[in-house]
Formats: C-alpha cells, sequence, structure tokens
C-alpha cells in the first residue's frame, strides 16, 4: 500500500510540472555592434529623450529589443537586452581604475540583489586583500573593461534604493568571470578576443535566451534601439532598427537569421532558433 501511494504521489507531482513550450534563441551580434546610445549618435537617430552621455544613466534607458514576425503576423516583442562595457568607468576619468563603477559602490556599501554585501574581492573588500590580489584585479579588470557584454537590462539601479539593494537585472560585471557577473545576467559578448585570452587569440561572442512563443513558422528577426520600458502595455516596435533579416530553414528544425543594419552593412548579427522545444529539452 505505502508502494502504491508514493507511485501515485511521483506521478501526480510529474504531472503537474509542465515542460518548456517556448523557443530556444541562439545570437550572435558583430564586432560593429555597439551601445544603444553609441549607435543613436552615429546615425543622428531623432529619439525623444537624447543620450547624456553618462553611461550610468544612459544604460538605464536606452536599450535593444528583439523582434519577429510569425506566419506574417504582425510584430511579436520576444526579449530586451543591453549591450555595455562590462565594467563601467566613470566618463570624467576613465584612464584612472579606481573610478571604475565597482569601486564606487563598494565603498557606498551596495547590497547585491542576493542579499549579500558588494565586495570587489569575490569574498572580502578590496581594502582588505593583500597588494599583489589588488594587483591582479586591477590587472583582470584593465583586460575585460572594455569589452562588450550582453546583458540584462533594467530601468532602475535599485530594487530597494533605501536599502541600496541592486536590482535582480541591473548588470554589474565583476573581475574574476565574465559569465558569473556580480549582478544581473550575463547573455555573452559582442564578438571579440576573450578578455583572459588574448595571446591564444580564442574570439568570443555571441548568447542565448529563451522566448515564450513556439516560432515554428518564423518569418524575420530584427533588433530595435529602444527608449521606453519593456514592460510597457502593448508594446510595438520602435521606428529605429538596427539590425534586421529573414528567417530561411537550413537545417531540419532549425531556423536561421542573418541580420544586417540599414544603416551601416558591416553591422551584423545572427541568429539560430530553435522552435517550439515542447517536451524535447536541449538546453
Amino acid at each position: 500500500m505505502k508502494i502504491v501511494l508514493l507511485a501515485l504521489l511521483l506521478s501526480t507531482a510529474t504531472a503537474c510540472i509542465e515542460p518548456f513550450k517556448g523557443s530556444h534563441i541562439q545570437f550572435e551580434l558583430g564586432k560593429k555592434v555597439v551601445t544603444p546610445c553609441k549607435a543613436i549618435s552615429k546615425y543622428n537617430l531623432k529619439v525623444t529623450v537624447p543620450c547624456t552621455g553618462d553611461p550610468y544613466k544612459d544604460r538605464l534607458l536606452y536599450h535593444y529589443e528583439l523582434w519577429g514576425t510569425v506566419a506574417g503576423s504582425g510584430a511579436t516583442y520576444l526579449t530586451s537586452f543591453q549591450v555595455q562595457p562590462h565594467l563601467l568607468a566613470d566618463p570624467v576619468d576613465p584612464g584612472d581604475l579606481k573610478k571604475y563603477e565597482i569601486f564606487k559602490l563598494e565603498q557606498e556599501k551596495v547590497t547585491l540583489s542576493n542579499g549579500k554585501p558588494l565586495k570587489v574581492g569575490d569574498d572580502q573588500f578590496f581594502d582588505e586583500l593583500s597588494e599583489s590580489a589588488q594587483r591582479e584585479i586591477l590587472r583582470r579588470m584593465a583586460l575585460i573593461s572594455p569589452k562588450l557584454a550582453i546583458t540584462s537590462f533594467s530601468t532602475e539601479m535599485y530594487e530597494n534604493p533605501q536599502e541600496k539593494k541592486l536590482h535582480p537585472d541591473f548588470f554589474l560585471g565583476g573581475p574574476f568571470q565574465q559569465t558569473k557577473p556580480l549582478n544581473g545576467v550575463f547573455i555573452g559578448q559582442v564578438e571579440g578576443f576573450h578578455p583572459f585570452n588574448l595571446d591564444g587569440g580564442i574570439v568570443a561572442s555571441g548568447g542565448w535566451v529563451r522566448v515564450d512563443q513556439a516560432l515554428n513558422n518564423l518569418d524575420s528577426l530584427w533588433i530595435t534601439i529602444e527608449e521606453k520600458d519593456p514592460n510597457r502595455p502593448a508594446p510595438k516596435p520602435s521606428p529605429w532598427t538596427y539590425v534586421q533579416g529573414t528567417a530561411f530553414e537550413a537545417v531540419r528544425g532549425t531556423i536561421s537569421v542573418n541580420a544586417s543594419s540599414p544603416y551601416d552593412s558591416a553591422v551584423t548579427a545572427s541568429f539560430g532558433v530553435y522552435p517550439s522545444l515542447g517536451e524535447e529539452e536541449y538546453f
């Protein structure tokens, strides 16, 4: 009787777990891709609110959004993301490593979204580290800081400003692991040499996202530059298309999109879409 009851409980628990029915999108952003505000400036886009030139403020407003058309339907919002330097420096004095945002936030006793205090030295405050450990962190920061990361996007820096607790989607890179930021989500890197393997010439690029839509009949994908909150009701894409491309099935079960910019053909992106995963969970 106990065995039968256990079997029934396990069966019921398994039945309650719904398989992921959306799609998996792998993508690469070419080395000419830049931050949203640099793109706005380069192509002289007539945006509503001008970029300030302060990367701390601009990254909380302008961002990229991925859109698609499915089976001839209208624009379908898929996801939002940001492209920004892995580590942000004070624009007044970017040459001084101690001016990097991560140091300022540590000194302000900021709390990460997981509730832990921000510590530059992973589990130690920077000033608590030995001189050799400090030099190593500064060396790694110099390597990783200029790399453009593809990250989660947040309109707010703090989830709780009174407690100085960072928003879960606010990206804050660290000096140790590129793929494991101190806060937020690291999606990938814009095409370029891996920051910690420069001598070996290892190129790093791309990332992946999951979306809720089953994209079996995908017609096209495009990335827009946006200034409105991604959580806005009934979202519509902005007129500022950064890259766009038509979908085709290169391999059975996989949809590919090669995209380029209407402003500059050298700005490119490529996508591999695994639609309607259903119960076949590979990722």
